[in-house]
């Protein structure tokens, strides 16, 4: 064969026809790949078997494939995966199972049989998802929390700079001899509160003033001495104390009560067009209520039952950050002349100069239009515990050893060793001493 030949025949071993078997391919007996070939098996085509894939007898895997196994397609089993028998996995696939896909399962998951979750399956499970609940959750019957959470649930963090920590020491209402299965008298707004005057007087017209509870508290008087029959109308400032443990009265009727919520918010709250154990909220900026305002508003009912219904009327909404302590006091002046808020359409721009007017005659008058409202109300229900029948807020709470209800320690007397230790405890309904 002449030189010019032999030089075209290895041009076509370099670049083979796809399917057609040259001097150089390997399954051919006795010949050796050459370079050429070499680059072609370190780049297979996707699903196509190769020398240096792990699936053929006999050939161990070379670099390129040790790459695509450290970083599989998704569903994909590879050598490192521990589902393969004999296979243990590379440091890529670990970190792969320290981070699970949400809802899927991995060998660190504690529900599949045997294995130990590792640490951070364990900080999952500390910090479970907002709204889904725990063992240790009081609202789930039967349930009663480990002695980690709990002691975990008493510690509260210590100041700056400080390396003792403090104890959560809110057991719940201080009774102060005050049976707590019995309801608080209301300490209704009597004597006339401090009207504001001069410059106060004249920031209430301001577009972007905010009322504050003394303006509040001076409305309510005046609704409250105008509207005997109707209950509620309490001072505001006797709500705040409920975090620390305090006590607030609870109407005996039909009651009205302009309520302070987080993120300086006004609202109004009535059961007058409520059925039993169902309170309304008025709120003219649709805010979400939290475990603070859901436990003002069982105070105001002291339901009977485990549960109460709190109703979300859709009013007239206001237009600027500033007005809702306006339509508070709006919508209470409605309900004390039997109307309903949702049905009620205020002048907005009016508002201010009509509230100053009623300071200074010493009568809330506002003027009103029907408005068509066609919109469902929303609806929570709200758990109560203890005997006091409140809603839970941070408090400590034991859970009886028999009945599987929780109580504070305050109202029913619980013992120390009961509260963190490992002691049973017996609630009073179940003991028979109540």
């Amino acid at each position: 064969m002449s030189s010019a030949c032999f030089f075209a025949a290895v041009k076509v071993r370099q670049k083979p026809v796809e399917g057609q078997k040259t001097v150089s391919d390997p399954s051919v007996a006795g010949n050796k790949p050459d370079k050429a070939a070499v680059k072609v098996r370190q780049k297979p085509v996707e699903g196509q078997k190769t020398v240096s894939d792990p699936s053929v007898a006999g050939n161990k895997p070379d670099k390129a494939a040790v790459k695509v196994r450290q970083k599989p397609v998704e569903g994909q089993k590879t050598v490192s995966d521990p589902s393969v028998a004999g296979n243990k996995p590379d440091k890529a696939a670990v970190k792969v199972r320290q981070k699970p896909v949400e809802g899927q399962k991995t060998v660190s998951d504690p529900s599949v049989t045997g294995n130990k979750p590792d640490k951070a399956a364990v900080k999952v499970r500390q910090k479970p998802v907002e709204g889904q609940k725990t063992v240790s959750d009081p609202s789930l019957t039967g349930n009663k929390p480990d002695k980690e959470l709990l002691q975990k649930t008493d510690i509260l963090p210590s100041k700056h700079g400080s390396t003792k920590k403090s104890i959560n020491k809110n057991y719940g209402p201080r009774w102060q001899g005050a049976d707590p299965s019995k309801n608080i008298s209301v300490k209704r707004l009597k004597i006339n509160p401090q009207a504001p005057k001069g410059s106060k007087m004249t920031a209430l017209l301001h577009p972007h003033h905010w009322l504050s509870s003394d303006d509040i508290d001076f409305a309510s008087y005046l609704l409250a001495n105008e509207y005997p029959h109707i209950d509620g109308f309490q001072s505001t400032l006797l709500f705040s104390v409920l975090h620390n443990g305090g006590v607030v009265g609870t109407p005996s009727g039909q009651f009205v009560q302009i309520l302070h919520t987080g993120g300086n918010h006004w609202v109004t709250a009535s059961n007058l067009f409520c059925p039993k154990n169902q309170v309304c909220i008025y709120d003219s900026l649709s805010t979400v209520m939290y475990n603070k305002e859901k436990q003002i508003l069982s105070w105001l009912l002291r339901p009977v039952e485990d549960q109460f219904l709190v109703t979300y009327p859709v009013v007239q909404q206001q237009s600027n950050s500033s007005n809702c302590g306006l339509f508070a006091i709006a919508f209470a002046f409605v309900l004390c002349c039997n109307l309903r808020p949702e049905n009620c359409q205020f002048r907005e721009g009016r508002l201010r100069a009509e509230l100053v007017s009623s300071f200074q005659k010493g009568r809330m008058l506002f003027k009103t239009e029907p408005r068509l409202n066609k919109a469902k109300s929303t609806q929570t229900l709200v758990n109560v515990y203890c005997l006091c029948r409140t809603a839970h807020c941070n408090e400590v709470m034991v859970e009886c050893t028999s009945c599987k209800r929780w109580y504070h320690p305050n109202c029913a007397q619980i013992p120390q060793n009961a509260i963190t230790g490992d002691d049973d405890w017996h609630c009073p309904n179940c003991t028979g001493k109540i």
